[in-house]
């Protein structure tokens, strides 16, 4: 019902595969800089987007959407496809583009965060209308994690990070926003890739020194 919508999420996808950081800035209708680096080195872990449903909700304003999208996710090294639910908030730009809205920056955590009223809508939605698409999903999940132990082993690397992430923050509502409203299992890929990028930095500069 919403294939402008659909179209943003689509191009956000495009710019997480390809490591195209003008696209996403222009998603997200920010100048702000993007590390290109943990961009590619996520589109390394995380190689497609398959199977994509939209699930588009009206959202607190005129203009504005919340977005839940199902996928499934081809994993680095993985061959069966990772069931996946991500949440995104959509608004409206004053000449009426649509854009990914990630909340407010948060220099204290290094993240952006949904404001309460947002949050709240949103939690709202979750457990008011999507219960069963989320039951689908961790039903779905859990069966290919059972078929595929590869997959096992990563999901519990994914779990791992967030119960960490989680028990670090007094943030307990039940979907706090991860930017760009990245599921769990995206958030962590691009966690991971941050931390590889990080050590060959490292790596490279004791090399140089």
């Amino acid at each position: 019902q919403y294939p402008a919508v659909n179209e943003l999420i689509a191009n956000y996808r495009k710019a997480f595969k390809e490591g195209d950081t003008d696209l996403l800035k222009k998603v997200y209708n920010s100048d702000q800089e993007i590390n290109a680096d943990v961009l590619t080195a996520t589109s390394q872990i995380i190689e497609d987007y398959q199977n994509t449903q939209y699930y588009t909700k009206r959202g607190l304003n005129s203009g504005e959407y919340v977005v839940f999208v199902y996928d499934e996710l081809k994993l680095a090294d993985i061959k069966t496809l990772a069931p996946n639910l991500s949440v995104f908030y959509v608004k409206s730009a004053d000449d009426g583009t649509l854009y990914i809205y990630r909340g407010d920056y948060n220099a204290a955590t290094g993240s952006f965060q949904y404001d309460e009223a947002t949050q709240n809508y949103i939690n709202q939605l979750y457990h008011q209308d999507v219960m069963d698409l989320i039951s689908t999903v961790n039903t779905k999940m859990d069966s290919a994690c059972a078929n595929d132990s590869s997959l096992m082993e990563f999901m519990q690397k994914v779990r791992s990070k967030t119960s960490v992430t989680n028990s670090a923050s007094t943030d307990t509502s039940d979907t706090s926003s991860t930017e760009s409203g990245q599921s769990e299992t995206e958030s962590a890929a691009e966690t991971e890739s941050a931390g590889e990028t990080e050590s060959q930095t490292d790596s490279s500069t004791a090399t140089q020194n």
